[in-house]
């Protein structure tokens, strides 16, 4: 099969794999598709989860209320970020030298969310899986299961190969769009995030994790 023809047809498979490749033949394509629209709101409804997550809020709060309480946050900050991020790595990147468009960076982005989207299952099944816990500091039922300690290694050890992954579509997603190396589109993205965090974290007193 013509791996071109590939990249044209479902830029949602080889985005995984090819995404350098796949990047460009978006930017490329005259008639872009929309579908990327509905990645951003799953984006930002992960993302909260995971900031959900990190902070613990199942201790305080039901998990009905906490995925319900998601979706509408997760929307907003979905198209937030999205529109944050397309900002500061392009104007990092042009800062370094690179050849983007706004408009080119912010719809390249879309398509290297797709990750977190996965993420987002990931999310749904554990809470089916563990309940109440699923967003707790401590966890009884979990710790005096062994299917579900099983369970949950399982499911951290494929968040962390997903959110490597992501940051890994994210460098070289950057680094297509400014014409850069890899390298220089890491120097980007991470130095871009740096940022980011310390002005949310000692100026806005906002931790944001992950980044």
């Amino acid at each position: 099969m013509d791996s071109s023809w590939l990249v044209e047809e479902k830029p949602w498979l080889t985005i995984w794999y090819r995404t350098r490749q796949t990047i460009r033949s978006i930017l490329d394509d005259p008639f872009p598709s929309r579908i990327a629209w509905f990645f951003i709101p799953l984006f930002g409804i992960s993302l909260t989860l995971d900031q959900i997550s990190f902070s613990e809020y199942g201790d305080w709060y039901t998990l009905p209320y906490l995925l319900l309480i998601s979706i509408p946050i997760g929307v907003v900050a979905g198209f937030g970020v999205w529109s944050l991020y397309s900002w500061i790595f392009w104007g990092a990147g042009r800062l370094l030298g690179g050849e983007a468009e706004w408009k080119e960076m912010h719809r390249a982005l879309a398509w290297a969310v797709l990750p977190y989207v996965v993420k987002l299952f990931l999310w749904y099944t554990q809470a089916l899986a563990f309940g109440e816990e699923t967003f707790t500091l401590y966890t009884p039922t979990i710790d005096n299961s062994v299917p579900l300690l099983l369970l949950y290694f399982l499911f951290f050890f494929l968040d962390v190969l997903l959110t490597i992954w992501f940051y890994g579509i994210l460098i070289k997603t950057v680094a297509e769009v400014h014409d850069f190396s890899a390298w220089k589109g890491a120097a980007v993205v991470f130095l871009s995030l740096a940022i980011l965090w310390l002005v949310l974290k000692y100026i806005v007193g906002f931790v944001y994790m992950p980044l």
